[in-house]
């Protein structure tokens, strides 16, 4: 005579898992066999700055509407996974610049067996900060030489809205025509020649704007020693 157990749900993927995340973010969560979403549900946990965040399901409106989520049951459905996810979200806007912890308590029923969670499950995400200047150099890495063909770059703490992106914000002294300025993902870039040995002062006023609809608090500025050009010969190829 011999036994063996069955598991209990376990947790196989979740969504969100990294970046700054939007207040209203949708969450997701695949286990390893068929759940009731309700029941589930009623066994997670979501805690902001640990304090306890109420939640409900996502109709099924909301899931066509938001991409990822979508992408997420299609790929279950695909994988023949249907009825082993839930899709939720908090019933009010999560604080902004928290961490955010989903935790499947013990208990977790499944919808295949009597056997529930003997342990937590958890994981955790971060909403969106305010929008601040968090490094600027020159170059691909602060630690490179800074030469007139060098780009300088503004990093900030969240992807900027590109799309309404103006460089009429962002001034160089002294002046230097031809300058290409954009905005790329989190960063503002600067592209062109530049006067070598020359003291260049750049400042981005506070108009910038992010992903989040956040503008820039106040202007920033740094300044940046541009050093001597790099000599190169060009010959018939």
């Amino acid at each position: 005579k011999y036994s063996f157990v069955t598991p209990a749900p376990t947790m196989v993927d979740s969504w969100p898992r990294y970046g700054n995340q939007r207040l209203d973010v949708p969450i997701f969560v695949l286990f390893d066999q068929a759940i009731d979403p309700r029941a589930m549900l009623s066994r997670i946990r979501v805690t902001a700055n640990k304090q306890t965040v109420a939640t409900t399901l996502l109709a099924e409106a909301d899931i066509v509407a938001n991409k990822t989520i979508k992408d997420l049951v299609d790929s279950a459905k695909a994988n023949e996974h249907e009825g082993r996810w839930l899709a939720f979200r908090a019933t009010s806007k999560l604080p902004a610049d928290s961490d955010i912890v989903v935790e499947i308590e013990r208990g977790a029923p499944s919808k295949e067996g009597p056997r529930t969670t003997t342990d937590p499950q958890s994981f955790t995400f971060r909403t969106f900060p305010p929008l601040r200047l968090s490094n600027a150099y020159c170059g691909w890495s602060d630690r490179d030489d800074c030469r007139p063909q060098t780009p300088l770059r503004f990093e900030f703490d969240n992807t900027l809205d590109t799309e309404h992106f103006d460089p009429k914000i962002v001034t160089v002294e002294p002046a230097t025509p031809g300058l290409q300025i954009t905005a790329q993902g989190a960063e503002v870039m600067l592209y062109g020649a530049k006067k070598a040995n020359t003291k260049y002062t750049i400042t981005i006023a506070k108009g910038l704007r992010d992903d989040y609809g956040q503008t820039l608090p106040d202007a920033v500025s740094r300044v940046f020693s541009v050093g001597p050009d790099v000599p190169s010969f060009f010959g018939p190829s």
